[in-house]
């Protein structure tokens, strides 16, 4: 019986090895502190402040964009009206170029309607209306 006993002690000795250490021991142990400053707030942060980086980066960004934005949208009318002014000055002068050639510029026009076709003394002439009449 003593035999049997033995094999009996060994065996809880063996499965106790083999276990590890019981849960008295477990319990009993002091974990390691925690540094909640290392492991979460210093990294909270740091986001934090890159988050606030970024956003001040993109408002100046955007700030700029809106600027650049404004000065082009208000230089840009007096752009295209100098633009057209000096597209239609150029066709002005094709113009006149063309009726220079042909004989008939607008000068010419213009001292052919202006000067009276008939002499005052003419019956027909505007100067005297009232041998019309």
């Amino acid at each position: 019986m003593e035999a049997l006993h033995q094999a009996t002690d060994m065996t809880q000795t063996i499965e106790q090895e083999t276990r590890g250490p019981g849960i008295v021991d477990f319990i009993s142990r002091t974990f390691p502190p925690f540094d909640h400053r290392a492991a979460i707030v210093s990294p909270f942060q740091k986001e934090s402040q890159r988050d606030a980086r970024f956003q001040e980066e993109f408002s100046a960004m955007l700030l700029s964009l809106m600027l650049e934005f404004h000065a082009w949208s208000t230089a840009r009318p007096l752009h295209e009206n100098e633009r057209t002014a000096d597209e239609l000055e150029k066709e002005i002068n094709a113009l006149m170029a063309t009726e220079k050639e042909q004989g008939m510029s607008s000068t010419l026009l213009r001292l052919f309607v202006g000067t009276p076709m008939f002499p005052s003394t003419h019956p027909l002439s505007l100067a005297a209306p009232s041998s019309l009449c």
